[in-house]
């Protein structure tokens, strides 16, 4: 299998990340400040699927649940797969596959 560079797997648009750097929300050095206290479900309940009522389009939950950079690339994915022309299914996935990839990396590097 041949090796695809990233911008192959993410897509035309570049995605450099370059735009998505805010130096004031790096999370990168302060990964504890950011872990989200778990949830307990009794598996009758999921609290954690409800949205919250201002919540208006996508970018809205992904503030609400303060997602980070990987994971909110692989939401929007999920939520326009197989629906637009721009971005074939086999785009999106390779996309949610490789931030899926990196937010591993992230994690491995904190957890150890």
């Amino acid at each position: 299998m041949s090796q695809n560079s990233r911008i192959d797997t993410i897509g035309q648009n570049g995605n450099d990340g370059e735009h998505y750097k805010f130096p004031e929300l790096d999370r990168s050095n302060n990964y504890e400040e950011f872990v989200i206290d778990k949830t307990a479900s009794d598996g009758a309940t999921a609290s954690y699927y409800e949205l919250p009522e201002e919540a208006k389009e996508l970018q809205d939950i992904i503030a609400y649940k303060n997602m980070n950079a990987q994971i909110g690339e692989i939401f929007r994915a999920c939520m326009r797969y197989g629906e637009v022309e721009h971005s074939p299914m086999k785009r999106d996935i390779k996309k949610i596959i490789f931030y899926a990839k990196e937010e591993l990396k992230r994690l491995e590097k904190y957890d150890g």
